[in-house]
Formats: structure tokens, C-alpha cells, sequence
């Protein structure tokens, strides 16, 4: 088993690609005020653009197991997805895979033309199957109303509080080795927090 984990930034190429944000106004009709809700809107669907793999993309993978541990930031993204396919191993653990990691690796990777591994296509239907351990979703159930995240479960179950940076300083880390470094090494510490949570949940809840 390994555990992985992605980081992602906004694709500033995208950004004319955007569709026209839909603002609420209310009463408001000055179309002075107007303006700065549409300004806002614009500027807030760009800081989302991270979490959307047709507008953000990966900026760092790391990979953590017993056998190996491993995380990359770099430029070269379609480098660092063919790199995560290539050393997932027969079985991965992740915390919200379902849902973030995993959709958004597959889209990433049918973007970039990056050839998936006969042997990964069993994960493309909802990403669900025996090679993807989703911990985040066997914690809770399988009900999405009792998620917890990593942070809250690592540090009640394993008294570990999550190593964290603002992921809003990501496209400005990424301009120097050292801020690409401070990525790779907090992705890895994801990785490594989840890998621990699987060995806890061994026996329990898997």
C-alpha cells in the first residue's frame, strides 16, 4: 500500500478561457456597485480555478509507503502526472481520492495526453474499486455529511496536527526552488499523515 496525495494551482493560461461568472446583485441596481460585485466574482472564480481540473492543474504528487516515498514539484506537469500513474504500485490509500485526487489526475491526464496504464483503467468508473482506498470516505461511512478532514482526524486519532501553507501562496511559491521545495515537502507530509491514518485503520474500519 502507498499513500499519495496532489497539490494544484491556478492554470493562469485558462483564465480567457473562463466562462462569464453569473454574480448575485439582489436590489442592487447602481451599476457602480455592480461593477465591484462583478469584479469580485471574477476574482473569486480565479482563485478557484485550483480545484478545477479544466482550469487548474498539478503542481506537485507525492507518494508515501513503506517501500518508497517520494514527492516532486515542478513545472512540468505532464511529467509529474505520468510520474504519479508510473509509481502508485498495485494499491493506493488516499484522504478525499474519490472525490479530488483521483477525478482530477484522470482529467488532467486525458488533457495532457498522458497514456494511463492499461492496468489503472479499472480505477476510471468513479474512481471507485479495490486498488483505491479512499480513507476519508470509509471514515465517515461513506456519508458525505460525516466527513472529517485529514487535519481533525490525524490530530484526534493520532495526536498529529497536519503540516500546512496557505494554498492561495501556491502560484507565488512556485517562482523559486525554494518555495517549490516547501510544496514538494508539505504534499509529502500529507502523504506520510495518511499513510500513518491507514495503519491505524487496519483491522478497524478496512
Amino acid at each position: 500500500m502507498r499513500a499519495l496525495d496532489i497539490e494544484t494551482i491556478p492554470n493562469p493560461e485558462m483564465i480567457d478561457r473562463l466562462p462569464e461568472p453569473k454574480p448575485k446583485y439582489g436590489n442592487t441596481k447602481d451599476p457602480a456597485k455592480r461593477a465591484v460585485i462583478d469584479a469580485d466574482a471574477k476574482t473569486a472564480q480565479i482563485a478557484g480555478m485550483g480545484l478545477n481540473p479544466l482550469y487548474g492543474k498539478v503542481c506537485a504528487v507525492a507518494i508515501h509507503g513503506e517501500d518508497y516515498s517520494q514527492s516532486i514539484c515542478t513545472e512540468d506537469e505532464l511529467g509529474m502526472v505520468a510520474w504519479a500513474f508510473e509509481n502508485m504500485g498495485s494499491r493506493i490509500c488516499t484522504w478525499n481520492g474519490n472525490s479530488f485526487d483521483m477525478p482530477f489526475l484522470y482529467k488532467r491526464a486525458m488533457i495532457l495526453k498522458v497514456p494511463v496504464p492499461c492496468a489503472m483503467g479499472k480505477w476510471t468508473k468513479r474512481y471507485y474499486c479495490d486498488m483505491h482506498c479512499d480513507l476519508m470516505e470509509i471514515f465517515a461511512s461513506w456519508n458525505p455529511g460525516s466527513r472529517e478532514s485529514l487535519d481533525a482526524v490525524a490530530h484526534a486519532v493520532l495526536g498529529i496536527k497536519k503540516p500546512d501553507y496557505d494554498y492561495k501562496l501556491f502560484p507565488e511559491m512556485m517562482m523559486t526552488a525554494d518555495g517549490r521545495a516547501n510544496i514538494a515537502n508539505n504534499c509529502l507530509a500529507h502523504t506520510e499523515l495518511t499513510y500513518k491514518l491507514y495503519e491505524a485503520m487496519v483491522g478497524y474500519l478496512i
